[in-house]
């Protein structure tokens, strides 16, 4: 996710504008920048959370709960097999270890 690299620092601001641009009519038509676009979301999110020393511990665990969520998501849905491995991809980027109990239900 070169992508995500280039995007310095990784904020709360700014890994929620990723998130909105994956989740965009413009990428979500477009298989490869779909797959890039929640890749670097999810290297984004590990990003954030490894300085979270300069964030408040509430705002972390809050976003990580929303993160998580939207990552999820993309796994329980009935979307193609190849749309639930690009979310477990990007869980497994944003290393969202409390994933790990949702996904064995």
């Amino acid at each position: 996710a070169g992508l995500s690299l280039s995007i310095n620092p990784t904020t709360p601001e700014s890994t929620g504008i990723m998130l909105e641009i994956a989740k965009s009519k413009q990428i979500v038509e477009n298989k490869e920048l779909r797959k890039t676009a929640w890749l670097a979301f999810g290297t984004m999110v590990h990003r954030m959370r490894m300085k979270r020393q300069h964030y408040k511990k509430a705002e972390i665990i809050q976003l990580k709960r929303e993160y998580a969520r939207q990552l999820l998501s993309g796994v329980q849905q009935k979307d193609s097999d190849e749309e639930k491995t690009m979310c477990l991809k990007a869980i497994g980027n944003a290393g969202l270890e409390d994933t790990v109990d949702r996904l064995q239900e």
